[in-house]
């Protein structure tokens, strides 16, 4: 149970990002958004030699709830429009150890 609350106290104050531009560093994104909140971590979509894959697509972590609801307001990033979606756009980390669960269980 403690996980799991852990895990949901996560995602309440985590956000996803997407459309980001090529090339975007943690850094980038860290300035962005200091303005609504200290940024705990960023997370992005990388190669082994650091270089953006994909979409552009990362997470960025607040010390709360609220930091991260006024990070949605931002829009663009070095004048490109970028996509961010709150924790409700996250899956429940429950559901998927139910689903894990179940598979397990049907595929010994």
């Amino acid at each position: 149970m403690r996980l799991y609350q852990e895990a949901v106290a996560v995602r309440n104050k985590t956000i996803f990002v997407s459309n980001l531009p090529r090339p975007t560093k943690i850094q980038d994104l860290i300035d962005l958004l200091k303005d609504v909140g200290k940024v705990v971590q960023v997370r992005l979509l990388i190669d082994c030699e650091g270089n953006q894959i994909g979409d552009g697509d990362g997470d960025v972590e607040f010390t709360s709830a609220e930091e991260a609801e006024k990070a949605l307001k931002k829009k663009f990033l070095h004048d490109q429009g970028i996509s961010l979606l709150s924790s409700e756009g996250f899956p429940d980390p429950r559901k998927d150890l139910m689903e894990l669960m179940i598979l397990l269980w049907k595929y010994p």
